[in-house]
């Protein structure tokens, strides 16, 4: 800051001080004049220049105190604002310096943080394709060896038990893209979500019907039991489908390899706390090591060695929906007797209430 700026900025000061001036001396002059002892015009023009000189003395020493630290913000300015750079705004004149400067730093940590986050965000996603895409490459595989053998076949069974297979790969093709397409909506989530009343009953019933199939093959049984023939909640019937949709593959994918066929146990009852649908398996159950992380992004723990499918994401985007809803997800495990999990409509809890 150059003395110019300096006087600019304390215009009003100025003005103050030179009418203040004027003020006293017309005063002081019409109290001397009521005793005929007017000041004389040497005498007037000696105390305005006197006063002046004070005045322009401490604002000189007022700018050389200042002058440091505008000139280190100033080449704060021309270098960026990096943490190597934080000295330059040390050793405040004023406390108004300090409060800026305590803001600037304020400033500057939350700016960190966000770009820590968005990097986060970045490597996550890239993280996430890239399995995805690995993922994806394997159906794609066994779907092109299915097409040479079934050109190969004549039987009709076996035709149909290479269809089955090829089907089942589909499945996976098209949860695959769900999963990265709900998961590329997740970051303009307040512009997709729509909330409404949702009859939960009948979605649960259009979702289980979604995965007849898949039941089928792995011998599966849904059950379904309901307080009520309709329970309507206050939600966004698509992203809720998705999130169901997760859990119902997670219940039949970790459930398909025990012997003999397996209940899936979905009930949807109220208490004082809201309507809970929970959908509970007979599968492997989790490890209760693991039940701390299973709604962190990419943690596949130890089923995933199992099921090298497994990319660590659907409980983990089914969880933030759920966040961003206002609902709850929680889930309940042991190890060779299966999982339950539990999504918890909130009673007079809106969605648009995160």
């Amino acid at each position: 800051m150059n003395v110019k700026s300096f006087l600019v900025d304390r215009i009003v000061y100025i003005v103050a001080y030179a009418f203040n001036v004027a003020l006293v001396l017309i005063v002081v002059q019409l109290g001397l004049f009521e005793n005929d002892a007017p000041l004389s015009w040497e005498n007037v023009l000696y105390a305005v220049v006197l006063s002046a000189v004070v005045f322009i003395l401490f604002f000189f020493l007022d700018y050389v105190r200042q002058r440091p630290f505008y000139k280190r913000l100033n080449l704060l300015r021309q270098r960026g604002i990096d943490p190597a750079n934080a000295p330059l705004l040390q050793r405040p004149v004023t406390r108004e310096q300090n409060v800026f400067r305590e803001v600037l730093e304020q400033q500057h940590r939350d700016n960190a943080s966000r770009l820590a986050q968005l990097r986060q965000h970045r490597k996550q996603h890239v993280h996430f394709v890239n399995q995805w895409v690995h993922q994806m490459k394997t159906p794609v595989s066994v779907i092109q060896l299915l097409l040479q053998k079934l050109a190969e076949t004549r039987g009709y069974a076996e035709q149909r038990t290479i269809r089955d297979s090829m089907w089942e790969e589909t499945e996976k093709l098209v949860h695959g893209l769900e999963t990265m397409l709900y998961t590329a909506r997740l970051d303009d989530f307040a512009l997709d979500v729509k909330g409404d009343r949702v009859d939960v009953v009948h979605l649960l019933r259009e979702v289980v019907h979604q995965h007849k199939k898949a039941c089928i093959r792995y011998a599966v049984f849904p059950k379904m039991e309901t307080e009520q023939e309709e329970v309507v909640v206050q939600t966004d019937a698509k992203w809720m489908r998705f999130v169901l949709n997760q859990l119902m593959t997670n219940g039949i994918k970790y459930s398909r390899n025990q012997p003999g066929s397996q209940t899936l146990q979905i009930r949807v009852f109220e208490d004082e706390v809201g309507w809970h649908v929970s959908i509970r398996d007979e599968g492997i159950g989790i490890p209760k090591q693991d039940l701390p992380r299973v709604f962190d992004a990419f943690f596949t723990g130890a089923n995933g060695r199992e099921f090298p499918e497994s990319t660590g994401m659907g409980l983990y985007l089914a969880k933030q929906v759920c966040d961003r809803l206002g609902h709850r997800l929680r889930l309940q495990s042991e190890v060779g007797e299966g999982t339950t999990a539990t999504v918890t409509f909130l009673k007079n809890r809106h969605v648009h209430e995160r």
